[in-house]
């Protein structure tokens, strides 16, 4: 049986839509955190909390088709958090376009008030991420569901953990439909499976597919494996769930309907949007002025 994932991962994964439309483009986001200096290689050498101050940040990650959705409608992108405000409600942050960075081989879905059609070849690099404002104390909770790098398993970590066609993983998001206040600030987690990765692991592809209920507003949702059973050593907790990748599309059966499969980019890419935000210096950062 699998084991329930942890509170807080769920509580970090977030609602994004456009600011003041309840009705506009909506989508899942969540948290990862790592250092600037990342290691492709071997994501799991970053095993130790780094300090913000020693280059250690929390990014907020989705898919760019989300936010190119939103920029459309000419507002800025709201994320709910799923924690209460002192006063009540819910706590929600207001974030201008310019502060979300795409990657760098994506192309944008809008020119003026014209949308293109969404590409197979978009896929691979669908991916967005903004800087996490770390200041506003009531959100510390929060920040201990972002995802650290030790625990995102990339190309050569899945094969490592053996992680193939069949094995179940879990899809965490915001699908449209159904929701009213109350429970629309909270995720659905549902299951999945593998479904295809062996050509992402023999690098034919940058992206992979999970058999299970993927539908519009899961765009964005992080997708989870269950690598084994959970451990500790002395006071150190190593969960059993990875991060392994980023919901982003649904592929359409040849009569239109949704085909039961969800494509998944790989935290390659996810990591690949955070180092050109590096690269051009952070929006929505001093050091980007």
């Amino acid at each position: 049986m699998a084991e329930a994932i942890s509170p807080a991962l769920i509580a970090a994964t977030l609602m994004i839509t456009a600011a003041g439309s309840p009705d506009g483009p909506s989508g899942t986001a969540f948290l990862v955190v790592r250092p600037d200096k990342y290691n492709y290689v071997n994501p799991e050498e970053h095993n130790r909390e780094g300090s913000l101050e020693e280059g250690w940040r929390i990014w907020f990650a989705t898919c760019a088709h989300v936010v190119d959705d939103i920029e459309a409608t000419g507002r800025k992108t709201q994320l709910r958090m799923n924690e209460e405000e002192p006063g009540g409600g819910i706590t929600t942050i207001a974030m201008p376009i310019s502060h979300w960075t795409r990657h760098p081989e994506w192309k944008p879905l809008w020119q003026g008030s014209h949308q293109r059609p969404y590409r197979i070849s978009d896929v691979d690099h669908d991916v967005a991420v903004a800087i996490a404002p770390t200041h506003y104390e009531r959100w510390s909770s929060l920040f201990q569901g972002a995802w650290p790098a030790h625990w995102q398993l990339n190309r050569a970590l899945i094969e490592r953990y053996e992680l193939h066609e069949g094995n179940a993983a879990l899809v965490m998001g915001f699908p449209e439909g159904g929701w009213y206040e109350g429970r629309k600030d909270w995720p659905l987690v549902r299951s999945a499976t593998i479904a295809q990765v062996r050509p992402y692991l023999r690098e034919n592809t940058n992206t992979f597919l999970i058999d299970g209920n993927i539908f519009p507003g899961n765009s964005g949702g992080p997708v989870v494996a269950d690598v084994g059973a959970a451990k500790t050593m002395g006071t150190t907790w190593y969960p059993r769930h990875r991060l392994i990748g980023m919901v982003c599309a649904m592929p359409i059966s040849s009569d239109g309907e949704n085909a039961g499969l969800g494509v998944v980019v790989s935290i390659e890419k996810i990591n690949e949007a955070i180092d050109e935000a590096l690269r051009i210096g952070i929006p929505g950062t001093v050091e980007s002025q």
